[in-house]
């Protein structure tokens, strides 16, 4: 009885505290919340055609900061270099990954032959007439190393043209960063070589024999006031190297001495007929002042004419014959003594054209 007394006091005093726990949750704080980060950049122009261009990038606030180009990897150096022309996207971050806004930077090509003018001088060897022998020898300024081009055409690194013809002739340089001068227009005019060329022609011949006829005559063509002739005797039509011709009939020849430079001197030389000897001369001078009428000037009295000479020659027999052995001529009455010898004289002497 006493222990259910005990029992049931025990129960009656004990308080039973239930106790309740609650889960306290925490917000993570944005590193970045409130950073601003700003960019400026520098930059430098690419020459046309290059990758030579380049960024340079600066980050406020101060801080440790790496970038990006083109969103692409972040590198720690803030130039970018070796840029073509073109519009870059450039970002930066810092320590704790908080990123710039984009900023966009564009590069134009400058060209590297702004401000640098090249200017050409030129001296010239005229040609000579029908000849490609002139040149055109090209200065180019500033000085620097420089190709040339002629008439559009590849350049070359030698400054002097050769081989040229009369004509107009487009010259232009460059430089060796590719820079070119403006086209300068070079004429060259033919020369004529014998400019000053004063031919001095002297010929000299011997006599064509005549009766009979023998092509024996020469032409001997002296030349001076130039270097390295030929002759001719047709007119130019062609040339040799002898200043002889030889073996010629009695004519008129239009002989041409040409020089080295193709200078020339023409002039019109008569190889003559060999005129006759004495003692033929003399017959035939008696026979015109006494046969006259009758067999000169066309006369051809018993069809004998006189007016060739080498008839009198072929016809010493009828002469003699007719004039001294029967003195039944001329008709205007007989040869004195005298006029008689002088047939005789000649037809001793071999009755020739040339004694």
């Amino acid at each position: 009885m006493k222990k259910f007394i005990l029992l049931f006091s025990l129960l009656i005093s004990t308080t039973i505290i239930i106790f309740s726990c609650t889960k306290d949750t925490v917000t993570p704080v944005d590193p970045c919340t409130g950073i601003t980060i700003s960019i400026s950049t520098s930059q430098s122009a690419p020459t046309t055609g290059q990758n030579n261009g380049s960024i340079t990038v600066t980050a406020t606030p101060n801080g440790s900061y790496t970038y990006s180009i083109n969103n692409g990897t972040y590198q720690s150096s803030n130039i970018f270099n070796n840029l073509a022309a073109g519009t870059y996207a450039i970002m930066a971050k810092n320590a704790d990954g908080c990123t710039s806004t984009s900023t966009s930077v564009t590069l134009s090509a400058t060209n590297p032959c702004n401000g640098v003018t090249i200017t050409l001088s030129t001296t010239q060897t005229e040609p000579t007439t029908g000849q490609s022998n002139g040149s055109i020898n090209v200065t180019a300024t500033p000085n620097g190393s420089y190709t040339y081009s002629i008439n559009n055409g590849a350049y070359q690194s030698s400054n002097i043209f050769n081989n040229l013809a009369a004509g107009t002739y487009s010259i232009m340089a460059k430089n060796a960063i590719g820079c070119t001068s403006t086209s300068t227009s070079v004429t060259l005019s033919e020369t004529n070589p014998c400019n000053g060329i004063n031919i001095v022609l002297t010929p000299t011949t011997t006599f064509a024999d005549l009766c009979p006829t023998v092509n024996n005559g020469s032409l001997t063509l002296g030349a001076s006031g130039s270097t390295g002739f030929t002759y001719s005797k047709d007119g130019g039509t062609t040339f040799q190297a002898s200043n002889v011709f030889s073996n010629l009939a009695a004519a008129n020849y239009p002989v041409v001495v040409k020089d080295v430079n193709g200078c020339t001197k023409s002039q019109s030389v008569t190889v003559s007929p060999n005129p006759g000897g004495v003692k033929f001369n003399a017959v035939r001078n008696l026979m015109v002042s006494k046969c006259a009428s009758c067999h000169f000037s066309g006369g051809s009295l018993g069809g004998v004419n006189f007016d060739d000479k080498c008839n009198i020659v072929t016809k010493w027999d009828r002469i003699n014959i007719r004039c001294v052995v029967q003195g039944t001529m001329p008709q205007a009455g007989p040869l004195s003594t005298s006029e008689k010898q002088i047939i005789t004289d000649w037809v001793n002497a071999g009755h020739r054209y040339i004694d």
